[in-house]
């Protein structure tokens, strides 16, 4: 019936129902286009979003308008959605600028333009810039007296600690965030989950694994509850706990869970996104460990073709996906096809060394020792020393 409604909504938007009132219809798009974040129905939230923030931009004043602020906020809200973080900073930024001009005093959406902004810069990699947004938020909220945004605003804030080292700060908010959501929603709740996924990240760092992998059953639990059909933050949650159990060894148990989460997020996301790409690398690695080689490279080649059709896709998603290849081309005594696929993930190497392409350097190294020992005399030892040269001058780069 909900969504009965909502497809009605949008359709009267569509055919505009609302054009002589461009206020009026933007915010409805908005509105309209939040919810169907909220069940994970991205492309439908995309197709209101984009006219939305058109006719925001051409209707807004110079310094801007609380409608362009809305229409910015949810359509970086999206692009995070969809696994581009990178994209999602500047309307996420210029929202919270404009919003603060416009708005005085203490006020919840400035708060939540804050927390999204945190995340954006969060899935960045620069947790430290998400630091300023998110204690901003916690504050400003604290003051407004709702817990159930505090107890967000603490999350928040808990994983830029958690991914800063700060993991006593981190566990004592995350600990407060979900006892206020226990509170709150007894028979569970979307936050519960994520607080508990949160928590037990923290855990996990501190070394208290057991700890750990219960609260992550916990998640998958209160997953399967709250969320009847295909969601996100279910998806995320199966994932954690299918390696939890890869990482604890125990990879007959971790791959019925890693296959269902990708299963899931192959439904989600209609095209590539880095968490289908992230799931298909950890299933691979369980696969291949309990010996089901066959579908570990199914599943790696799986990745790095659906990287290879996104001229956005993350570099990191290039690299993993053609160094798991080579390295089972290379077990499997096919040493050319292994060596293509090490210098293709290579070739997408970063401008500042990093592990993952020391991995590269090795591996590249390791193809060429054998296949000397294969076929001597046919340059294969050279290059192997080569490799083995670059590896401690990639060592030695210089960020640029």
């Amino acid at each position: 019936m909900i969504r009965e409604m909502l497809d009605g909504a949008a359709r009267r938007l569509k055919a505009g129902a609302f054009d002589a009132d461009p206020d009026m219809d933007v915010g409805l798009r908005v509105s309209t286009a939040a919810i169907y974040r909220e069940i994970a129905e991205l492309d439908s939230a995309r197709e209101l979003l984009e006219p939305a923030l058109a006719t925001a931009e051409r209707v807004a004043p110079a310094r801007g308008s609380l409608g362009l602020a809305s229409a910015l906020a949810e359509w970086g809200s999206w692009l995070l959605d969809v696994g581009k973080p990178a994209d999602a900073v500047a309307p996420l930024e210029r929202a919270l600028a404009m919003r603060r001009r416009l708005v005085f005093g203490d006020d919840p959406d400035v708060a939540r333009d804050s927390l999204r902004l945190a995340s954006a810069y969060y899935a960045t990699d620069d947790p430290a810039s998400a630091l300023g947004p998110a204690e901003e938020a916690l504050a400003m909220l604290v003051r407004l007296g709702d817990e159930e945004k505090i107890a967000v605003a603490r999350r928040r804030l808990a994983l830029s600690f958690h991914a800063l080292g700060r993991l006593r700060e981190a566990e004592d908010l995350d600990r407060r965030a979900l006892e206020t959501f226990r509170a709150k929603y007894p028979e569970g709740h979307p936050e519960t989950l994520s607080a508990l996924n949160d928590l037990a990240g923290v855990l996990h760092s501190l070394g208290r694994f057991d700890e750990a992998s219960d609260l992550l059953a916990q998640a998958v639990a209160v997953g399967r509850k709250v969320f009847p059909a295909d969601h996100p933050r279910l998806a995320n949650a199966i994932t954690n706990l299918g390696c939890d159990r890869a990482d604890r060894g125990d990879d007959e148990r971790a791959v019925p869970l890693l296959q269902e989460a990708l299963d899931m997020r192959r439904r989600l996301y209609s095209a590539y996104h880095p968490h289908v790409a992230e799931t298909l690398e950890i299933l691979a690695r369980s696969l291949y460990r309990i010996g089901r080689v066959d579908e570990a490279e199914a599943r790696l080649r799986e990745m790095v073709d659906l990287v290879d059709s996104e001229p956005t896709a993350a570099r990191e998603d290039a690299i993993a996906g053609y160094l798991g290849l080579g390295r089972i081309l290379h077990d499997r005594g096919l040493l050319a096809e292994a060596e293509t696929a090490l210098l293709d993930a290579w070739s997408r190497r970063p401008a500042r060394p990093d592990g993952r392409i020391d991995e590269v350097i090795v591996a590249l190294a390791a193809v060429n020792e054998d296949w000397e020992a294969k076929e001597p005399g046919r340059g294969h030892a050279e290059r192997a020393a080569e490799w083995r040269t670059r590896r401690n001058a990639e060592a030695a780069r210089p960020p640029r």
